[in-house]
């Protein structure tokens, strides 16, 4: 595989990160050829028509990615405890508060009680860092032979905070290579350890994404480009194809009455919620639409989660249950069968209400100007949902909560009531800001994030 000036090497190591690629249109610049690293193999005739090769992640990139994870959770903690950020602050204030924890925070705990707190010393730390950079490296001999022989101008990492390849990442910064880095959702640069070393370029969805790796990582503010959500160039094709007829149409295939009033509620990552609260929330859910057969619910399940409870739905006429392909797997994936997976905008079309408990489906549901009801809780009370009070502090959450554009659940009171609001209500301030939120978390929205993505590699 020779790389020529006008080749791009890509890793894109998880399923989302294909589906990044392809939803955002950047695999279709064929005058371009495209080396994929990734863990996945994708069909032949895709990569023969959009000029992709693929070069596989294996078990010794799961060796470099453990090791690095280590050194990057000891980095985060250096720097937590040099940087007074507000969003490192409010970490460790949760660690304290909090009886239950999600593993997506409870690791904080791992790295700031059980990593000796002499590694807070920049000279054993800068000895340490060289240790572990240099284990990495004697592990990566063929990332090296790879890109000495193909020299390529440059590599794009379409996820800036993923570890099974950032033995790739240290070598082309040894080779000096140029890299960019994409980050690959809202709140991944406050919700995952960080990154010791800096790309030459990062891309990013918006404003708020941008001020947020400006200030962990320092980063200049021209080395920050804003590109747009990826995935929301194909959201843009559907949409201005999208009219009544079809609408119809896809309720007619999933037998949902015309009339019926359609909930559509994403189950979250099992990283952040318990399932009993989960669970008791749907509980609440679908007793609503047993008593009003007017009502139509449908679930999508978290992409890759399979829970057993969700299978005494199945057959039920007003609660239908969706399941994401693998191309929504943020993990490795073996093999990804469809390259399209249009249901989640097929769903979101249709509905009058979506129902997340804080997830970035909030953005997608906004795309569509649609109500964007988030299940949580700030505070503790009896008949409450148990949720966590963090949520609301953490930034892409408040600055999402800040233009009031989403309505918060409580309790099944609480739910009962917006639902009925918005059965009986088309209000316009209400549209207005789900309007504003599109606005400031999803710029542009024209379809051309991919042209935008290429535009800062080719310069």
């Amino acid at each position: 595989m020779f790389i020529k000036y006008n080749t791009i090497l890509i890793s894109a190591p998880y399923g989302t990160s294909i589906r990044n690629l392809i939803d955002s249109n950047f695999l279709t610049k064929n005058n371009i050829d495209k080396i994929i690293y990734t863990s996945s193999s994708l069909p032949s005739d895709f990569c023969l028509n959009n000029n992709i090769k693929i070069k596989k992640y294996n078990f010794i990139h799961n060796i470099t990615g453990f090791i690095y994870g280590i050194y990057s959770g000891i980095y985060t903690k250096l720097l937590m405890q040099s940087k007074k950020l507000p969003v490192f602050e409010e970490i460790k204030k949760n660690l304290e508060t909090e009886n239950y924890l999600p593993p997506i925070i409870k690791r904080y705990r791992y790295y700031l009680n059980w990593i000796p707190s002499f590694l807070n010393n920049q000279i054993i730390f800068r000895l340490l860092r060289y240790i572990l950079e240099t284990l990495i490296l004697i592990f990566s001999l063929k990332e090296f032979f790879f890109l000495i022989k193909n020299k390529p101008n440059i590599i794009l990492f379409m996820h800036f905070h993923s570890n099974i390849d950032k033995s790739l990442f240290f070598v082309a910064k040894i080779l000096k290579i140029k890299t960019i880095g994409m980050v690959h959702s809202w709140d991944n640069s406050t919700t995952k350890f960080l990154v010791p070393k800096n790309f030459d370029k990062v891309l990013v969805w918006n404003k708020f994404v941008k001020n947020e790796i400006i200030n962990v990582y320092s980063y200049k503010d021209e080395d920050v480009k804003i590109v747009g959500i990826p995935q929301h160039d194909t959201f843009y094709e559907y949409s201005i194809k999208s009219n009544e007829k079809e609408i119809n149409s896809v309720k007619e295939k999933l037998k949902i009455s015309n009339n019926n009033f359609i909930i559509s509620c994403f189950i979250p990552s099992p990283g952040l919620f318990k399932f009993d609260f989960v669970k008791n929330f749907i509980e609440d859910l679908s007793e609503i639409a047993n008593h009003d057969i007017n009502i139509t619910i449908i679930i999508r399940l978290h992409p890759g989660v399979k829970e057993k409870y969700f299978e005494k739905f199945k057959g039920k006429k007003n609660i239908l249950l969706d399941y994401p392909s693998e191309l929504y797997i943020s993990d490795t994936v073996k093999k990804i069968n469809v390259i399209k997976d249009n249901k989640i905008l097929n769903i979101l079309n249709i509905s009058d209400i979506t129902i997340n408990f804080g997830s970035t489906t909030s953005l997608d549901a906004a795309f569509f100007n649609k109500p964007i009801l988030n299940v949580s809780n700030k505070k503790k009370q009896n008949n409450f949902y148990d949720g966590f009070r963090w949520q609301f502090f953490w930034p892409h959450y408040f600055n999402l909560i800040r233009f009031r554009g989403i309505f918060i659940i409580y309790n099944k009171n609480d739910l009962l009531k917006k639902i009925n609001f918005f059965k009986n209500h088309k209000n316009n301030w209400i549209y207005k800001r789900i309007n504003n939120i599109k606005n400031q978390f999803c710029p542009f929205s024209d379809g051309k994030c991919g042209d935008r993505m290429m535009a800062e590699i080719l310069n």
